[in-house]
């Protein structure tokens, strides 16, 4: 297809949030396209590993929303938090890569020292065959933990007004993401704008924080 827009001298623009040097389907795309955008500066060099043009490379960061400002006291009481409980946040896609099993192990070692609640927002990626078992294990360990009262799972479609006020009224946002590929976060830019304190790990995505 792309061959036959370049013949008909249509061009070809690409948009890429993450880029795979080992994916054949690159090469072939970066042989084909106009201009690339990428949201890092390091998708320039993978773009070269995949022969591709770096002049034609074009980076747009990735950016933070703007949403509705609220008080953190408010958006606590309508969600019926105590003032004395620690709330924290995880929340995107559901996938191995971003720690969560190792989140609720961490978080065991708090049982019994002050009130807390980890809530896990979010739903299994569609095109990732392992999601729906990785939940599975979250569910297995906070039974295991006898957690079952300091860790909830949220699963499925939320409106983004319903994230907001649960970002808002975290102590603490803890995206523990463990990957080794360059992509932006938009679950992290998201967080970003809450306004709360976000734990990250240090891996890539969180390189341009």
């Amino acid at each position: 297809m792309l061959n036959r827009l370049r013949r008909e001298g249509i061009r070809v623009v690409v948009i890429n949030h993450v880029l795979d040097e080992e994916n054949v389907y690159y090469l072939a795309l970066a042989a084909s396209v106009d201009p690339a955008l990428f949201h890092l500066e390091y998708s320039k060099i993978q773009w070269t590993q995949v022969k591709g043009d770096p002049s034609k490379v074009y980076i747009i960061p990735h950016g933070v929303p703007r949403i509705p400002a609220s008080p953190k006291e408010v958006m606590r009481k309508s969600l019926g938090i105590p003032d004395d409980m620690q709330m924290y946040v995880s929340f995107g896609f559901i996938e191995p890569h971003k720690e969560m099993l190792e989140n609720i192990q961490s978080l065991a070692e708090l049982k019994g020292k002050f009130p807390f609640l980890y809530i896990i927002l979010g739903s299994a990626h569609p095109h990732n065959p392992v999601g729906g078992e990785y939940i599975n294990k979250c569910h297995e360990l906070t039974d295991k933990l006898g957690l079952q009262d300091e860790v909830q799972l949220m699963l499925g479609y939320h409106p983004n007004e319903h994230i907001y006020v649960m970002l808002k009224a975290s102590d603490a946002i803890i995206m523990n993401y463990q990957s080794n590929r360059y992509e932006a976060s938009g679950a992290t830019a998201l967080a970003l704008s809450a306004g709360s304190p976000i734990i990250t790990s240090n891996a890539p995505p969180f390189s341009d924080l």
